[in-house]
C-alpha cells in the first residue's frame, strides 16, 4: 500500500508538528511485513535494552517534555504481567520530540498523542486522546507486530545508518511480557535496509489508523 505525499505531510504536521525546515519527507515507500504471532501474550520477549550513544541525550530531552503532561517514564515503570505499551517518538532534537502512546491495561486499550505546541524548544506540550483506531485494536496490533514493532533491533546493532548529517529519526519504546525494549532509526527514509523500511511501515500504519487533532 503506497502513501501519497499529501497524506504523509498531513500526518507529520498533525502528530509530529514538523515544519518544512525539519526536513522529513517520505515519498511512496511500500509497507514491509513479516509473519508474527499476533496475540501479545504469545510474542517472544523483547531483547535487552541497547547501550547506544543516542540514549542519554534523547531520554533527557524526552523527560523534559513528558513531565509537563505527567507521562511516567516507560523505562522506569514497574513491569506488570498484563502491561502492554508502545511509544512511537518523532525525534528532531534539539527542537522537537513528539509522539504517540498506545497502551493496554485491565480496563482496555487507549491511544494518546503527545506533541509540542511550538516547533522550537522550550514549548508547551499537550496530550490528546486519539480514540479508537479505524481498523480496531486487534487489527491494529496485528499490523504493528507483523511490521516488527516487538522485534526490530536498534539501527546501530545492524549498522542500518543513513549517510545524512542532519535530519530526524524515530524512537520506539515497548513493554511486553514484562520486558522493556527501545530502538532508534535516524533518517530511515534514506537508509537502504529492511529494518528502516519496517520503521516507515509502522509510521504509515499509525498514520492510517488514527485521526489526529488539528491546531
Amino acid at each position: 500500500m503506497l502513501k501519497n505525499r499529501s497524506h504523509i505531510v498531513a500526518f507529520t504536521m498533525l502528530l509530529f508538528g514538523i515544519s518544512v525546515a525539519a526536513g522529513f519527507h517520505y515519498y511512496g515507500r511500500e509497507r514491509t511485513s513479516v509473519s508474527h504471532t499476533t496475540s501479545p501474550q504469545n510474542v517472544g520477549p523483547p531483547a535487552a535494552v541497547p547501550d547506544d550513544d543516542w540514549m542519554p541525550s534523547f531520554f533527557t530531552a524526552l523527560g523534559e517534555r513528558t513531565q509537563i503532561v505527567k507521562l511516567p517514564s516507560l523505562r522506569t515503570t514497574p513491569t506488570m504481567d498484563e502491561k502492554l505499551e508502545m511509544r512511537f517518538w518523532y525525534d528532531a532534537r534539539p527542537d522537537i520530540i513528539n509522539g504517540l502512546v498506545i497502551s493496554r491495561s485491565a480496563t482496555g486499550w487507549s491511544a494518546v498523542g503527545i506533541r509540542q505546541v511550538n516547533n522550537r524548544w522550550p514549548s508547551p506540550v499537550i496530550q490528546e486522546n486519539l480514540g479508537t483506531p479505524k481498523s480496531g485494536w486487534d487489527a491494529l496490533w496485528k499490523q504493528l507486530t507483523e511490521a516488527g514493532i516487538l522485534t526490530l533491533p536498534d539501527a546501530q546493532e545492524t549498522k542500518c545508518v543513513a549517510e545524512v548529517l542532519d535530519g530526524s529519526g524515530f524512537v520506539v519504546e515497548v513493554i511486553a511480557n514484562q520486558k522493556y525494549k527501545t530502538y532508534r532509526y535516524s533518517n530511515p527514509q534514506f537508509a537502504d535496509c529492511d529494518e528502516a523500511k519496517r520503521v516507515l511501515s509502522i509510521e504509515s500504519i499509525l498514520a492510517d489508523e488514527f485521526v489526529f487533532p488539528q491546531g
